[in-house]
């Protein structure tokens, strides 16, 4: 089916997830040479508008009216395969020519000069010569009943509360390279100072204000976002910059942050 208007109506899921698809879409777009339009939500998982963390949409704006078939998309963050499967034409566009599209508008996507000026200013302040990024996420992660679903309610390691594999990994790239450090993204205070305590001199991190407390008495407590999108957005970008990552399974956090940096590829970013 050939589309004259595409349009994201994104109002759920985080922010990752809202980008991947933000990025699917317009490669659907482009291949209808439809129009399109971002109907960004905030909502408790993504709590800030598009335009207060990016720049304008890396897509030609043309005023429109509603004319021609409309796909008018609410997802909940799926992957570009998925909407690949469901709404482009094998034989028009393959698997990986498609794929190929996303990862354009993944990179074309420009986060607001106060922003880039946070990320460029931390990476000249801190960066060493290879860096490892190690994401760690708890909140929503941890005790999200989709994922327990997804174990078969076995207990898996990367449910548990404490963070000693993340230990053994830094220990066994440091006998590798002593002179490597580490930068940790992580949306919880507790996980920062511990791995600060027990590697001081090779984590580094930005500076966040973290929240614990939840106002929103009808969101269920670990669903509770811990630091600001601004801070999550700049810790995507900085995983970016690193030689591998080191990261938390099923989130799309860490695999956003290596589609930025096609050096990474899949074989650098590691689930633990």
């Amino acid at each position: 089916m050939n589309y004259k208007k595409v349009v994201f109506n994104s109002k759920i899921s985080g922010l990752c997830n809202r980008l991947r698809a933000l990025c699917a879409l317009l490669a659907i777009a482009e291949l209808n040479h439809a129009k399109f339009k971002l109907k960004w939500t905030p909502n408790w998982a993504c709590p800030e508008k598009f335009e207060n963390l990016f720049e304008s949409i890396p897509y030609e704006k043309i005023p429109w009216k509603f004319w021609g078939e409309r796909l008018e998309f609410e997802p909940n963050g799926p992957a570009p395969v998925t909407l690949w499967k469901k709404y482009v034409n094998p034989k028009v566009c393959s698997e990986e020519k498609f794929y190929d599209i996303v990862m354009n508008y993944v990179r074309a996507l420009k986060p607001l000069p106060h922003i880039t000026k946070k990320i460029n200013n931390f990476v000249d302040k801190n960066w060493a010569k290879k860096v490892i990024g190690i994401h760690i996420r708890k909140t929503d992660m941890l005790k999200d009943k989709v994922r327990e679903d997804r174990a078969k309610n076995e207990p898996v390691p990367w449910l548990s509360e404490t963070n000693e594999r993340y230990h053994k990994i830094i220990k066994k790239e440091l006998k590798i390279n002593p002179s490597v450090k580490f930068f940790l993204a992580t949306d919880n205070d507790k996980t920062e100072k511990e791995l600060l305590e027990k590697f001081p001199d090779k984590i580094i991190c930005q500076s966040k204000t973290y929240n614990s407390e939840n106002k929103n008495k009808k969101l269920p407590k670990h669903y509770h976002r811990h630091t600001s999108i601004e801070d999550a957005l700049i810790d995507v970008y900085l995983l970016s910059k690193c030689v591998k990552i080191y990261g938390t399974p099923y989130s799309s956090f860490n695999r956003f942050a290596s589609w930025l940096n096609p050096k990474i590829g899949e074989d650098n970013l590691i689930p633990v």
